[in-house]
């Protein structure tokens, strides 16, 4: 198990709007805090762990809001809801997490192409954002986010190695996962150095079963965190 040293069908790609924050989770608060335990374990039930990414111990909460839903391990939405790129991403470090210095990446892959039963296409890379930086100040922030919401623009404190490509399940394949991985940087490089993949199926490459892991790993990046959704086409 590693542990942090910090503690399908191809729908259409939407351009980069969203409102992005971090919020300092108070260890001492521990009713709004998800026990990095329980995260574990929502990410090992979701076949999460090991399956799409190795065992690992998690050190941010990751909350994913789109203007009319939120993520909530495995929770079913409707593909309506989640066409337009998330508008609320909170990442909060948990317990002594200093994430200050460290670069993160958060990645939106699908396993479950075209099928969960046949992932032949598997697995589909539907959004990189990266760049993710957090100040040493009272609240963590994104970078250049200081006071409140705003809208982002590329190049100011998140980046899009891949655009967002909207959740689009074909008919009668039944539910999809929609897992979102956040990750740190074990070199100390910016997101501008990651590669980006060269396409969406397979991230790229032909190899079957080819995801964030093997990506990950190739570009020196520890799990941090992690979410996830299910989509299914209403034709089944």
């Amino acid at each position: 198990m590693y542990i942090p040293k910090f503690l399908v069908y191809l729908g259409p790609v939407i351009s980069l709007q969203a409102t992005i924050h971090a919020v300092l989770f108070d260890s001492t608060r521990q009713q709004d805090v998800i026990a990095y335990t329980d995260i574990r374990e929502k990410l090992k039930d979701g076949d999460i762990i090991p399956n799409l990414i190795d065992d690992f111990t998690p050190s941010f909460k990751v909350e994913i809001g789109y203007p009319d839903a939120s993520v909530d391990f495995g929770n079913k939405i409707d593909p309506s809801k989640v066409q337009d790129i998330p508008d609320d991403v909170s990442l909060g470090p948990l317990g002594s997490t200093s994430p200050a210095d460290t670069t993160y990446t958060l990645v939106l892959t699908d396993p479950d192409a075209p099928s969960h039963d046949n992932p032949k296409w598997s697995q589909v890379c539907h959004w990189v954002a990266t760049n993710i930086s957090f100040s040493s100040a009272d609240e963590f922030h994104i970078l250049s986010l200081h006071h409140g919401p705003r809208k982002l623009e590329k190049g100011k404190g998140l980046d899009e190695l891949v655009e967002y490509m909207a959740p689009a399940p074909p008919p009668k394949t039944g539910p999809h996962r929609y897992v979102f991985l956040l990750f740190a940087s074990e070199s100390g490089k910016s997101g501008s150095d990651l590669s980006k993949p060269e396409g969406r199926k397979r991230w790229g490459t032909g190899e079957k079963g080819y995801g964030v892991r093997e990506w990950a790993k190739e570009n020196n990046l520890a799990p941090v965190g992690g979410n996830y959704f299910k989509v299914e086409n209403s034709k089944q």
